[in-house]
């Protein structure tokens, strides 16, 4: 199934940034948030991802999961 760029909201949960990343597991992403390697906030208790720092980063395109 395709994920297409354009679907994703400015900023991504967990569960959205895992799929944008080719299913990587939510902890990883969650330690990756933590660690200070994804452009991300914690809002409460929750991690989110700027959508478009992400995509510049890892020079996405197109994305399929």
């Amino acid at each position: 199934m395709a994920v297409r760029t354009d679907d994703m909201p400015p900023l991504m949960t967990v569960a959205d940034t895992s799929r944008v990343l080719g299913g990587l597991p939510k902890r990883t992403v969650q330690k990756l948030c933590a660690d200070g390697e994804l452009p991300a906030v914690k809002l409460g208790r929750q991690w989110r991802v700027n959508r478009d720092r992400l995509y510049a980063q890892y020079d996405i395109r197109e994305v399929r999961a």
